[in-house]
Parts: C-alpha cells; structure tokens; sequence
C-alpha cells in the first residue's frame, strides 16, 4: 500500500493574448504537472498550450478551441497527460492562431509528489 502528498496549484495568465500573438511563461524552476486547463477569450479563438524546454523545444501539452454562442467565454483545454510534465528548466507557452484569448489558467501539481509512511493494523 503507497500513499503520496503532493501540491496543487495554479498558473495564471491574466492578459489579452490575440491572434497571431504568443505568451511564454517563466516557470519557477519547479517541476510540475499541468493536470487541466481553462481558458477564456472571445469566440472562436484557437489556443495552443505547450511547454517549452531550455534548448528551445516545443512540445504541445494541450488546446482549445473557444466556439461563438452558445459555448463562448471559457472552455476546458485538452490536456495530453502524457506529455505534461514540466522540470525545472521548462516554461508554458500559449500560442492563439484564431480570436482572443484573455485568461489561461493552468491547473499543476507539483511532481514528483512525496512519499508518505502507511501503516496498517
């Protein structure tokens, strides 16, 4: 039997990114998870979320697309849980090739989690 702690935090991005336009967030040498996402923006915005490695790598973590009404305002990004984990030396990129995106919040947590003693009587 294992148990395991582990932190569960957000990454805000809080400004108007529109299309055409990239954000890249420093991360604070920490590994993490990126476990989900949101994202608002107008309709029809397309997203891409990616990690970004030290020696320039992109790997896509994850996208969204925001459709006009009824859906619009914020949407659940699709997160490749494979491809998610992030080291001390990788940021968060957000790529918008479609409308405006103003709000992205990355849900993490922090990985690797730390074990904890378990005992059974």
């Amino acid at each position: 039997m294992a148990a395991s702690i582990s932190s569960s935090f957000d990454v805000t991005l809080d400004e108007t990114i529109s299309a055409g336009e990239t954000a890249t967030i420093t991360l604070p040498s920490r590994t993490l998870q990126v476990t989900g996402a949101v994202v608002t923006g107008d309709g029809d915005a397309e997203v891409a979320l990616n990690k970004v490695a030290s020696g320039g790598a992109v790997t896509k973590i994850g996208d969204a697309t925001l459709s006009a009404a009824p859906l619009a305002g914020a949407v659940a990004a699709n997160i490749d849980l494979t491809n998610s984990d992030l080291v001390t030396t990788d940021n968060l990129q957000v790529v918008v090739t479609g409308g405006n995106v103003t709000k992205v919040i990355f849900h993490c947590i922090g990985n690797p989690s730390q074990s904890l003693t378990t005992t059974v009587v």
